[in-house]
């Protein structure tokens, strides 16, 4: 009754994943050859003194951290706009005329 679709084959591979090695395996080869151990989680310690960092503390609100970022990126960009719109005067003192500089529209 109904009409087969008609599939295109693609040039796409399924499944084309390796065996990784198992945990025993790599323990014995790493205590056998004495190799460091090179892969792993990096350490995340600080001092008792210093406390817990903002960025690995799970109490942290990301939020307020993302925030206080765009506010930093904000006022930078700001300042820059800021920078190009200002004029500055520069008198020529030979000639005795001004000019202005740092207007950003000069071309």
């Amino acid at each position: 009754m109904y009409k087969a679709s008609n599939y295109s084959h693609t040039g796409f591979k399924v499944n084309q994943s390796t065996q990784g090695q198992t945990l025993e395996e790599k323990i014995d080869r790493i205590t056998t050859n004495n190799e460091p151990i090179k892969d792993g989680a990096p350490l995340i310690f600080t001092e008792k003194s210093e406390g817990v960092k903002a960025g690995y503390n799970i109490r942290t609100d990301r939020f307020e951290i993302a925030v206080d970022a765009m506010d930093k990126m904000l006022k930078s960009s700001i300042a820059k706009s800021e920078h190009k719109a200002t004029m500055k005067i520069v008198s020529d003192e030979i000639g005795g005329t001004e000019s202005t500089q740092g207007t950003g529209t000069d071309k």
